[in-house]
This record gives structure tokens, sequence and C-alpha cells, in this order.
């Protein structure tokens, strides 16, 4: 559920016989019985002006940095950005292939940043 997006669980364990609670585990701070759920958000913008603004010329080249929240530190990860045509709700075909990047990344902190860089032909948009 998005509710949990950003977020960390515990898992806690009771034991019981005849209805008698026997022993029990509950430690908020136990990293072995946590489950995070991670968080992205994204700004997309054009690598040449910064805006959020492009011209449709030749060689347009997008700059997504997108900020994750609970991941696992150490671990990696394998980021993949679709570009999406807003009107359509469909993704981008450029010569019946769709603008698509992946990049794989290492998380420093559970918190942190990433960018994808697309790059493509963007007079498919209109004049340039």
């Amino acid at each position: 559920s998005a509710d949990y997006e950003g977020k960390s669980v515990v898992v806690y364990q009771t034991l019981s016989w005849n209805d008698i609670k026997v022993s029990s585990h509950e430690d908020l701070d136990n990293a072995d019985q946590t489950i995070g759920f991670p968080e992205i958000g994204t700004t997309a913008r054009d690598a040449d002006t910064g805006l959020q603004n492009s011209r449709a010329d030749n060689e347009v080249t997008i700059t997504d940095t997108v900020n994750y929240k609970n991941l696992i530190k150490g671990h990696t990860y394998m980021m993949v950005g679709t570009l999406m045509d807003k009107e359509t709700g469909e993704p981008v075909n450029i010569d019946g292939r769709e603008v698509t990047v992946e990049k794989e990344f290492r998380a420093e902190n559970t918190s942190g940043t990433v960018e994808l860089k697309f790059t493509f032909d963007g007079t498919t948009f209109g004049s340039g």
C-alpha cells in the first residue's frame, strides 16, 4: 500500500500455551525483523537549461533526479525510468523503441538520489 512507502515495520512474536503468554520477542530496534518499504520521488529537468521546459531539438537530454528513501545501505539496486507521453499515458516511442534508461547503483545511505539521463531525438515532438 502507498500508505507504507518510506516507512518500516517490525515483526513481533508472542508464544502462548493454553491462552497464557509464555514468551515474546518485541524489539523495535531488531534489524533482522524489520521490513522497509522504499519510496521514490522524482524531478525531471532539461539538461541544458535546468528548466522543466525543453526545445524539440535533434538531441534532447532530460535529467531525472530520483530521490529514494528507506533502502538498505550498501545494497545494489536497479533504477529503471521510462519516458511517458502525458497526453496518451503511453511510453514515448522513437524509431519503434521506448525511451528507457536503466541505472544500477549502490545505496550509500538509506536515503539519497540517483540521476537518470534520457537522450533522444526531440524533433519527433514538433519543430526545433
